[in-house]
């Protein structure tokens, strides 16, 4: 879980985190970024390329829904099949079997819940590289939320 100042309007969050065509501005570990196509307001499909530290960057192609039920937002995405974005050459595709975000304003504060599940298409050795990793995963998930308050902060002006 994370928190997020609550002076942040949660459509922005919403708003930036659903804006594909910047997040290579704020999110350092997305090296690409593009929207393949936005049906509506809320759903689109996207593709971006991640950088893997010691394996071989990821290709994701996703299918991305915002919604909100009660005081809740949403954001779920999972990986849409090849056929609909071949993988990009000199990369690996990865896939992410899902990920739902759940954001809540809370007093002054929104709280930001994330459950996924991702297959980076590791060898055994990249499964241990990955696994060796571990306080550079959380320092990339702290990273994240850094990235994600500068942007809020700067479409702001705060």
């Amino acid at each position: 879980m994370y928190t997020l100042d609550g002076r942040f309007p949660l459509d922005l969050v919403i708003e930036v985190l659903s804006d594909v065509n910047n997040r290579t501005k704020w999110e350092k570990q997305i090296l690409e970024a593009e929207l393949l196509r936005k049906y509506n307001e809320s759903f689109f499909t996207s593709r971006m390329l991640i950088h893997t530290p010691w394996i071989e960057n990821r290709d994701f192609a996703e299918k991305v829904l915002t919604f909100q039920v009660d005081d809740s937002y949403y954001i779920y995405s999972s990986s849409i099949p090849d056929k609909f974005c071949p993988k990009r050459s000199g990369c690996t595709r990865g896939y992410n079997i899902f990920s739902v975000t759940r954001m809540q304003k809370v007093g002054n504060k929104i709280k930001v819940v994330n459950a996924s599940q991702k297959d980076v298409q590791a060898s055994f050795t990249g499964f241990i590289t990955l696994g060796m990793m571990g306080e550079k995963t959380a320092d990339s998930i702290t990273e994240y939320y850094k990235g994600l308050v500068k942007r809020l902060r700067s479409m702001m002006n705060v």
